[in-house]
């Protein structure tokens, strides 16, 4: 009985060596290869994303053994001032230069004073649909975290932009905040979002609202003004 169950063990040997065993674990090998190359970090429209998933660009930003945090982010600086690194106008193409949105530093501000960080509106590594990596529930605020959403942020103009005239507010990027309660600077005494006429302008609901509203209001991202009204 022994010798038969070892002959039956080299029998099974024999026949894997001679291929009848090794295509599962070829295909096996062919669709593990498969999904590594389509595994990706999204980053529509954005400069985080795109790579595969065997890339070494995340390190970049992430180092394992010199990392810094529990995000194993190797650059011992946090929150926006990690962000400006790269988004001073040297490290990064896009956006060249931001400041983060904030009225602490626009003098002709009419709401109370707030200022964002940069990851409650971003998420670094990226979204499959929404451009500029920006979140489909974004944080209106951080401690206690209050989310709003889904923002749905596929367009500059038109359906799904910053502002549009759908009768929803919750899916639009600029307007979704501006409502909310939890907002540092709510309530809006200006406008909610890109109707302006309540504020004795024009409705610029589905135009491109960074027209006006830059990133980065003059130019100095040390400032604290991005999104207040520019020049133009």
């Amino acid at each position: 009985m022994k010798r038969m169950g070892v002959m039956q063990s080299r029998r099974r040997w024999a026949n894997a060596s001679s291929g009848e065993g090794r295509l599962p674990a070829l295909m096996l090998t062919l669709l593990s290869l498969l999904l590594l190359l389509t595994q990706r970090t999204l980053a529509n429209g954005g400069p985080h994303g795109e790579y595969l998933s065997v890339t070494d660009a995340c390190s970049i930003c992430h180092r394992s053994h010199r990392n810094q945090n529990p995000e194993l982010v190797y650059s011992p600086e946090g929150g926006n001032a990690f962000c400006y690194s790269c988004h001073d106008g040297t490290g990064a193409s896009i956006p060249p230069i931001v400041s983060t949105h904030s009225n602490a530093a626009f003098a002709e501000r009419q709401e109370a004073s707030f200022e964002l960080l940069c990851v409650q509106c971003h998420e670094p590594h990226g979204h499959e649909s929404n451009l500029r990596s920006v979140r489909e529930w974004l944080r209106v605020a951080v401690s206690p975290e209050v989310i709003t959403g889904p923002v749905i942020f596929t367009s500059r103009t038109g359906s799904d932009s910053f502002d549009e005239m759908d009768g929803s507010d919750v899916d639009d990027l600029c307007v979704t905040c501006h409502i909310n309660s939890a907002n540092g600077g709510y309530p809006m005494n200006c406008h909610p979002g890109g109707d302006h006429t309540a504020a004795g302008g024009e409705d610029e609901r589905g135009n491109d609202c960074t027209g006006c509203h830059r990133h980065d209001a003059d130019g100095d991202r040390l400032t604290r003004d991005g999104f207040m009204p520019g020049d133009e």
